[in-house]
Formats: structure tokens, C-alpha cells, sequence
């Protein structure tokens, strides 16, 4: 109706009278044109139900959603036009969907741009759509998404031109390269660890090959542990991940030091492109001389006293969906491996390893988001082999349970109170992520941890759980990812502390 417009001392009222008329439903719901699938698959993608009140929001989405199919099958221009009857008697509107697929349409040429370190091979075989090949709206999305995940690049433009003839087009992709140089640092302190120190000098985008190249170590009051790793994720020029690794630690736990050596040799594959499964394996070869035992440890810990070695085999599948890294905010993570060790691939431990995870990222409202992760595992003794202590489950620090110290959570000797470590853990973390300064990528997160560690004669009790909630701030930096985060622990027992803080930073150059 009319507006009726008021001046007051106070400002300008409007009111706006509304008269809402009667309400319409829909009719018939029809479809008619050039149909590339059956007619019954193409009116299940339709929300617009007779019977259902009529909404536009509806028919749109039918359009978009006929448009999407149609560009999957390469009609990059089909012409969607929903006619509409109105039947003012009956209250009902009918829908009559025409559908004109017209030309199909292919990539008559791929050209790339920007790129000035990274070698054209490396953004090309990341992309979801070829040369000669159908247009798909999907694969576009999907190379989109495959070149962002790369991290070695600031923006990705995805563009397409006319090309030669009314059915070819040109594909554009212009990219913005950004540092993929890092040196990470990190410290933490604690009252049983001390202050601890840590780097890793990586390069994610070798010469451009997009090849990985890390050195990292950690040195600290009670350990040291140095590591290189180069990784080539496409070997002989197919999608197999191959990295290569050798590794020095020294560590001093409560009541014993561990001094090993080893390496390994991984590789990954996908087995499911469309929906992102990929399947491993990782060779590992570790040799540990266990010293410094204290006389009134466990006659667990004493017994692990001498030269160890370990001969072992992962397998596992993944399916990694998260939109990034690093202040994810949708999509998910879950995994599931196998590890065997000993039997014919010799070594003097001998187990077999099972570990599930699931985490998922979902947005919510006003760039804010919930995430939340469960993982659980199982270590089996091999009949006549050995499981070492350090083989076992220990929970605690900023990847599992925060509020407690790192390896803090576990199975205790009933005589000496040691840490012990268990067959079988649980731990789960739910976190709420929000912007501070969104332009200045400043998150932050408040979070609540529960899980424990289970001795052989116990079965997972969620009964009996360890419990933390703490808060943080994540960010994205001019030096790299910084994570700052305090974990309460909600019921500490007589030797454990109340609060613990961790904190991590990296460096781009």
C-alpha cells in the first residue's frame, strides 16, 4: 500500500501497510525440451512439489540446480525457462520447465598465467578438465579447490573466453604466487619438560616442481630430535606421493632415555579422485637403545632396558575434504591406518597398530565455525614378539588433549605410579572458531577435550574420561601460522598441573 510518512521532532516514521493476499500453492509441475537423462532423475533434482506453497526461492533453485547438471555433462550454455499459469480461482500456479541444452561445448585450449616460479606441469595436472575436453562445471570448482589446497598460491582466477567456434572455449588461469619458503619456531615451557624449542626450514614448491623439502628439529631440556624429508608428490609423472625421511631423536622421559635413528619411505595414491580417497603406505625402519632406566622405575620400564629395533609397514586410506589447512572452516578429515611391525619384516618389536580419526568442519553465521574430532586406537601384542613401551598409547598436549601435559595421560604401574602407556585410547575435541580481525586473519577458539588411555585388562570406558576446556587465538601471520591456546584441566590429579599453555609460530620467507 501507500506509505504513510511522518516528521517528528525525533526523525522521519514510515510506515509501510502490507496486505498480504491470499496464498498460492503449486499446480502441475511439467517438464519439456531436450532432455540428456531420464525425465525421472531430471524431476528428482525439482524442489517445486504440487501441493507445496509456492515459492520462487523454489523455482530458482530448480533452475540452478537443471543448470549444473546440464553444465556436468558439457552444455555450458543450456536455457532453462520456467513458464509459470497462474490460476487466481484455484490458488495455483503451474510450472512448466523448458529445457534447450544447445551446443555441447569443449576446452579448446588451457593457457596458464602468473606463474612465474611454479612450472606450467604443476598447476595443469592438478586441474579436473582437459584440453578437448567436455566443460564441466564441476571440474572447474574442483581444479579451482585442487590448485587452492597447493598453498602456493595468494588468488587462482578461473576464467573462459570464445573460442575458435560457437562450440570451443578458451579456459584462463591466472594465478598469484605467493611465498612457499617457511621456517617455523615454536617454544613451550611446562614444570616437568622445561623449556622446550623447536624449527623446521621447509620449502612446499622446490624449484617449482612442487616438490617438498623439510629439515625440522627440536631441542629441548629433555630431548633432541632432528629430521629431513623430501617429498615429490607426483613420481614418474602420475599421482604418487613419494617421500623419503631420516631421523635422529634422543629423548629423556621420566624414567629412562631413548636415543634412536631412522627413516622411512612412504607413498600415496588416489584411489578416488571424485571424492578425494587416497590410499597409503610408509615403510619404517627405527633403531632405539633404551638407557638410564632410574632402579625404582617399573619392572616394565626396566625390562625395556638394551638395543630395540623396528621394522614396520602402515597402510591406510583418507579422504580429505577440508577447504584448507590452516583456519579451516568446512569440510572434513578422516582416516583410518593399519601398522604392522615385526614377523617377516624383522626388527625385535612386534605389534599390530589400528587407528580410525574423523574431524569436521562446519560454517556457521557471521564467518564463525564448529569443528569437532574423534579418534580412537588399538595396539595388539604379536604372539612371541615384544610390544615396547614407547610403541603404546599416550595422550596429552596441543594435538590431542590440552590441559595436559604431552604423554601426561596414560595407564599407571599399580606399584610405582609410573606412566606406563596403554593398548587402546579415545579422545575427542569440539572447538568454536570466530574472527577477531577477520582482515588481519586473527581467529579465536575456545575448545573442550575429553579422552583417556586404557591398560590391556580394560576395555574403552567413555565413562571414565579425562576432561579439559581452554581457549586461544589462531593467526594467520606475516610470519607464518601462530597458534596461542590455555588448557584447564577440569579435574587434575595430585601430580599433574591445573593449566598448561602451548604456543607455536612459523616464519615465511
Amino acid at each position: 500500500g501507500r506509505p504513510d510518512i511522518k516528521i517528528e521532532e525525533d526523525g522521519i516514521y514510515i510506515t509501510i501497510p502490507i496486505e498480504e493476499g491470499p496464498q498460492y500453492r503449486f499446480g502441475q509441475v511439467k517438464m519439456e525440451g531436450d532432455f540428456i537423462k531420464p525425465e525421472e532423475e531430471l524431476r528428482a533434482l525439482l524442489t517445486s512439489k504440487e501441493g507445496d506453497v509456492y515459492s520462487r526461492e523454489r523455482v530458482r533453485a530448480d533452475v540452478l540446480a537443471l543448470r549444473e547438471l546440464y553444465n556436468n555433462e558439457g552444455y555450458a550454455f543450456p536455457d532453462i525457462d520456467p513458464s509459470q499459469d497462474t490460476n487466481n480461482e484455484e490458488l495455483r500456479v503451474n510450472i512448466n520447465y523448458h529445457v534447450q541444452k544447445n551446443n555441447i561445448i569443449r576446452f579448446e585450449r588451457i593457457n596458464v598465467g602468473g606463474n612465474i616460479k611454479t612450472r606450467d606441469k604443476v598447476v595443469r595436472r592438478e586441474l579436473a578438465v582437459y584440453e578437448q575436453g567436455l566443460f564441466s562445471a564441476k571440474g572447474l570448482r574442483k581444479s579451482s579447490q585442487n590448485l587452492q589446497r597447493l598453498d602456493f598460491f595468494e588468488n587462482v582466477d578461473i576464467n573462459t573466453s570464445q573460442g575458435s567456434s560457437e562450440d570451443k572455449l578458451v579456459l584462463q588461469i591466472d594465478v598469484t604466487e605467493k611465498k612457499t619458503g617457511n621456517l617455523a619456531v615454536g617454544a613451550g615451557f611446562s614444570s616437568n619438560e622445561g623449556v622446550v624449542a623447536s624449527f623446521e626450514i621447509q620449502e612446499r614448491n622446490f624449484m617449482g616442481y612442487g616438490q617438498r623439502l623439510a629439515l625440522s628439529g627440536q631441542i629441548g631440556g629433555k630431548s633432541n630430535q632432528f629430521s629431513i624429508k623430501l617429498t615429490e608428490p607426483w613420481l614418474f609423472d602420475i599421482p604418487l606421493e613419494t617421500s623419503v625421511g631420516l631421523f635422529k631423536l634422543e629423548r629423556e622421559y621420566d624414567d629412562f632415555t631413548k636415543d634412536s635413528w631412522g627413516g622411512s619411505l612412504s607413498g600415496k595414491y588416489p584411489l578416488y579422485r571424485a571424492w578425494d580417497i587416497d590410499v597409503w603406505g610408509t615403510y619404517q625402519f627405527e633403531s632405539a637403545d633404551v638407557t638410564d632406566v632410574d632402579e625404582d622405575a617399573s619392572v616394565i620400564i626396566r625390562d625395556q632396558v638394551g638395543h630395540h629395533t623396528t621394522s614396520a609397514v602402515t597402510v591406510g586410506l583418507r579422504r580429505d575434504t577440508r577447504n584448507r589447512v590452516f583456519l579451516t572452516t568446512e569440510g572434513s578429515d578422516n582416516w583410518i591406518s593399519v601398522e604392522y611391525a615385526g614377523g617377516p619384516l624383522g626388527g625385535s618389536s612386534g605389534f599390530i597398530k589400528y587407528i580410525y580419526n574423523s574431524g569436521w568442519y562446519f560454517p556457521f553465521k557471521w564467518d564463525t565455525s564448529f569443528f569437532s574430532r574423534g579418534r580412537i586406537g588399538y595396539i595388539q601384542e604379536s604372539e612371541g614378539e615384544e610390544l615396547l613401551l614407547y610403541e603404546k598409547f599416550f595422550l596429552g598436549g596441543l594435538n590431542n588433549l590440552r590441559g595436559f601435559q604431552v604423554r601426561k595421560v596414560s595407564p599407571r604401574d599399580p606399584i610405582t605410579g609410573d606412566r606406563i602407556g596403554g593398548d587402546k585410547f579415545v579422545f575427542f575435541n569440539f572447538e568454536f572458531r570466530f574472527p577477531i580481525i577477520k582482515e588481519a586473519a586473527i581467529y579465536g577458539v575456545t575448545f573442550y577435550d575429553m579422552g583417556n588411555v586404557y591398560p590391556d585388562d580394560e576395555s574403552y570406558d567413555f565413562t571414565n574420561l579425562r576432561h579439559a576446556v581452554g581457549a586461544g587465538i589462531r593467526w594467520y601471520s606475516p610470519l607464518g601460522p601462530l597458534r596461542l591456546e590455555w588448557g584447564y584441566n577440569l579435574a587434575p590429579e595430585s601430580d599433574e598441573s591445573s593449566s598448561v599453555w602451548d604456543f607455536t609460530i612459523g616464519y615465511g620467507f
